[in-house]
């Protein structure tokens, strides 16, 4: 059974209603050793909430009422903050052990391992196989200037992400945290998928149907 879009909805609107509470309580509990900040720590805190929001509602219906959400944020703080002492992941861990405080290499106080960090970056296949699929160009034009299945503030967000904004920079323009451009950036991607289907047939287009389908589930993993 699935979840409920106004249920949905309450959530998300109680995940951004709490956000200044969140990390107020994150900077309760956090200690001067912990690796990560208190910001970076309320991310991870809006991560788990967002990607078990329907297990939390169908656990416990008072998720949806502002007593309940406080105890459920509450004791997710209490979670991520023991469990990301250190990092988040294995590689962080490994990060902030071959940190080298003193061997600085600019003015900015960067080491020589953050530099290195901050000019190696990868290409996003995703998006390079988006733009290159003229079939996936009519899909978003549909979205954006013919559709109705998206919010208005869905739609920003989605506008925003195709120019290749990031969520503090969609925020910004907002007016909302990035922690609520992830809501509404993860609930465009589950209304798109129900909303675009594409059937295959014996016509010679077929492979390039097949393969915008495939950019489409790249772009949008399950």
């Amino acid at each position: 059974m699935s979840t409920k879009e106004e249920d949905i909805e309450t959530y998300n609107n109680l995940l951004s209603f709490f956000q200044s509470d969140i990390l107020y309580f994150i900077s309760s509990l956090r200690r001067p050793g912990h690796v990560l900040s208190a910001e970076e720590i309320r991310a991870e805190v809006n991560y788990r909430l967002i990607r078990y929001r329907e297990n939390s509602i169908k656990k416990n219906e008072e998720s949806l009422t502002k007593s309940g959400f406080a105890k459920l944020f509450c004791g997710t703080c209490k979670n991520v903050v023991r469990w990301t002492c250190q990092g988040v992941k294995p590689r962080d861990v490994k990060y902030f052990q071959n940190k080298r405080p003193n061997y600085v290499v600019n003015q900015n106080g960067d080491t020589f391992f953050d530099f290195i960090c901050s000019i190696t970056g990868e290409s996003n296949e995703n998006f390079l196989e988006f733009e290159k699929c003229d079939r996936m160009k009519n899909i978003k034009t549909w979205i954006e200037e013919y559709s109705d299945f998206l919010t208005e503030r869905e739609l920003l967000v989605f506008k925003g992400m195709a120019k290749g904004l990031g969520v503090n920079e969609i925020g910004i323009e907002l007016g909302v945290t990035h922690q609520a451009v992830t809501c509404l950036w993860q609930t465009l991607q589950e209304k798109i998928k129900s909303n675009i289907r594409v059937e295959l047939n014996s016509s010679s287009d077929a492979d390039f149907i097949k393969k915008a389908t495939y950019s489409i589930n790249r772009l949008f993993p399950s």
